[in-house]
Parts: C-alpha cells; structure tokens; sequence
C-alpha cells in the first residue's frame, strides 16, 4: 500500500505534465524558472555579502578598460603601455563590466566586478534552466540542473572572484538556448555563440572541433551548407575584432597580444620541473633568468613583446620535446582531475563538489547519446577545445569549468530517468 501511494505522489503529476497544454506548459516554465532564479539570487547573494575573497588580477584590468568605455575614452588600460588602445583582453567581459562602471560609478572596482560577475552568475543558473527545458521539456529534470548550476560551488566561487568564465558561460548559454531553440532563432545563437571568442579566445575552434564531433551523426551530412552559413556567424564577431586589432597593429591576425605570454608561461623549464606549478601557469617575469616585462616594454611594442614570448614558448618546446610527455601529464591532472593543489579546506570543498559531479559525468555518458545531436555535438567540442587548449597551454580547472556546466543537463536527465517507478521524460521534438 505504501509502496502505490508513493507511486501516486510522486509519479502523477509529472506525468500528466507531459501531456500539458500549451498554456500548462507555459505555466510550468515560468514556475521552473523563478524558482531556479530565486534559489540562484539566494546563493549568490549569500556568497557576496558573507566572503571577501580576492578579485583577480584579470578581473580588476578589465574593470579599468570598463571605466575608459563608460567615460568615453575608449579601449584603453592603464599598463605597461599607458594611454594607447589595448588589444591585450578580449572585449566582451570588459563591455559587461562598463554596464556597471557606468550604473554605479561611486563604486570601488572590487565591487563593481563582484556584483557584477553575481548577476550573470544567476542568469546562468535560468539559462541552464532554459537549456534543459529545451532538451527534456521537464520541469523537474530542468529545474534540478538550473539549481545545480546555482549552487555549485566552483561558479559561486568564480564569480565571486570575478573571473570571465562567469561572463564566458552567459554567452555560450545564451547561444546554446538559442541555437536549440532552433527556427529564426538558430542564425542569431551561433552569432552569440561567436562571442564566447571574445571572453576566451581558445574557442575559436569550437566550429572545426565541432564538425569533428558530427562526423560519425549521420544528420549533420544532410544540412552541411547550414553548418557552414553557422560557422561563418559564429567566427564573425572574431573577425571583426581581429580587423580592428590588424588597423592598430598592422599585423594579421592578431586575436589577444598575451597569447605569446600565456604559452611561455606554461612551457618553460621551472613548470616543467617544480611541482608547486607542475602543469600549471607562471608569469614570465617569475622564470628564473628571464627578463622583465617591464624592461622589454621599454623598447617593444605590446605586440612585439607578445611575439617575443611566443618565440621563447616554441623555442622551448622544440628544445625539450623529449620531456614533454611528463610536462604534458601534469596539464591533464591538472585540468582533467579533481585535486585540491592548494592544501586548505575551502579547496578540498570545491573539488570534493567536482569530483562528484565527474562520476555523475561518467556514469550518464549514455544518457548523452540519447539526447539532441545538435547538443550532443556543441558539448563533445567544446570538450576538446578545452582538452586541447589545456596541451598546448596549460591546465586548470577554469578551463574545464566552461564545459562541466553544460553537462548539468545531462546529470539531471540521467538521475530522472532512473526513478525507481520508470519515469522517463517525453523525447524533446523541437
């Protein structure tokens, strides 16, 4: 008797909002999505007003580009090079950052990146709300993911740092929503997705990872012009920006002026060999025997240095390819593996949260290849942009954090469809 109560309770409803109307659904969409924004402004706001951890250092230099945007001096940043327009960081976090610059221009800048990194950390939260409907058509599978998102400790710990993976995961979200969504709304996402680009300039390659990842789906060899006219929207927000970087420069194509920096900085001799950063990332500044940024900006452009670093990486790397495999290890534990590097409690936290949504990842794989191809297809690449972003640079959890988000969804499908009375959701039609 208990045992067909509990039945009745719990598998009822859900059933018959399968087999909604359209005004029902509706309904059940707008109540999915102002409880996953309530739970989302909850979190976040408890995060901001109850720690005070360090913004980054990325955070606060794309908080002064906001506040040339926002007085109308343009993009500019007070750096080594003062006063002239930078092509050093991407323009999309910037530009999110000038909205509050200009709303609230009393604010310090520790502020104005935290409050701001928690607002679109909450829309994330009803974006991957949004994403999962799109998919299962479910409220209960939808809101699990969008909550998921919201209190998962890595995003609340990113946004309250201000990292541009909060700002990285609001655009690929929203284009994803859109692209899923499909109809006249598919053009306008992949031009969203574009501008993933312009906060993390490795996904350039999503469309050609991508396209790696359609191969063995049948369906994408019968629309390969779509593909095509998609990929071309996408790379055009890059573009642009390249074209702008090329009339500052003269140099083509120029996508950041810290990529050189970046690749030394994690193929040296001391990433190589110390264990504390095995893997990892340095400022060239901190390799022994190199010399000063500030020294080289002396007499180089923000470009030449740039280039001057990325010679240094390639040198290294054909100097040391005998070592690589042992360097190239630590990049993959690093990024790929939930160790807590830094010994306190806080860490261990975060990637005890990490290390279950992995097993959760790997236990619903199949789950995943029963889901939308075209989703199937976007999340597969942005995997192994990551995955080779991570050899040729270096490896953290903030790279992967811009994938493992997105396989919420299929977490929350997989923990449903295993109700203990057979439920399973409707197949999304869209």
């Amino acid at each position: 008797m208990l045992t067909r109560l509990l039945h009745r309770v719990t598998s009822h409803d859900w059933k018959d909002e399968l087999e909604q109307s359209p005004s029902q659904s509706r309904r059940s969409f707008v109540r999915g999505t102002l409880l996953v924004l309530a739970v989302a402004i909850a979190s976040n706001w408890i995060v901001l007003i109850s720690t005070k951890p360090a913004v980054s250092g990325d955070a606060l230099l794309c908080m002064g580009i906001a506040r040339n945007l926002a007085a109308g001096r343009g993009y500019v940043v007070a750096t080594l090079w003062r006063d002239t327009r930078t092509m050093e960081r991407a323009p999309v976090w910037p530009a999110l950052l000038s909205a509050s610059a200009w709303l609230a221009s009393g604010a310090d800048d520790t502020t104005s990146v935290r409050v701001t990194a928690a607002c679109l950390n909450a829309a994330n939260a009803v974006l991957l709300f949004g994403i999962t409907w799109m998919l299962s058509r479910d409220r209960r599978i939808s809101a699990a993911a969008g909550a998921g998102y919201a209190l998962y400790p890595v995003a609340l710990t990113l946004a309250a740092t201000g990292c541009a993976e909060i700002a990285y995961v609001f655009v690929a979200a929203l284009g994803t929503l859109l692209l899923l969504r499909g109809g006249r709304a598919f053009y306008p996402g992949a031009l969203v997705l574009g501008l993933t680009v312009l906060v993390r300039s490795n996904f350039i390659l999503l469309p050609v990872m991508a396209g790696l990842a359609a191969i063995p789906m049948f369906r994408i060899r019968r629309v390969p012009g779509r593909f095509v006219a998609a990929a071309a929207l996408f790379w055009l927000p890059s573009g642009l920006w390249i074209a702008r970087n090329y009339a500052l420069s003269g140099e083509f194509p120029v996508l950041s002026t810290i990529e050189g920096e970046t690749l030394y900085g994690a193929n040296n001799d001391y990433v190589a060999s110390n264990l504390a950063v095995w893997g990892y990332w340095v400022f060239p500044d901190e390799i022994p025997g190199q010399t000063a940024k500030k020294d080289l900006a002396a007499t180089m452009s923000e470009l030449q240095v740039d280039r001057y670093y990325h010679r240094k990486g390639i040198a290294f790397l054909k100097q040391h390819w005998l070592g690589l495999p042992r360097l190239e290890v630590g990049k993959l534990i690093r990024g790929l593996v939930p160790v807590p590097w830094i010994p306190n409690w806080g860490s261990y936290c975060v990637f005890l949260f990490r290390a279950a949504l992995y097993a959760a990842v790997l236990l619903s794989l199949r789950t995943l290849r029963t889901m939308d191809p075209l989703f199937r297809i976007l999340v597969t690449g942005m995997f192994l942009v990551v995955l080779v972003t991570e050899l040729v640079y270096y490896g953290t959890y903030r790279f992967t954090f811009c994938t493992e988000v997105f396989l919420l969804p299929v977490v929350a499908t997989w923990v449903f469809r295993r109700d203990p009375w057979g439920y399973a959701p409707r197949p999304n039609t869209c």
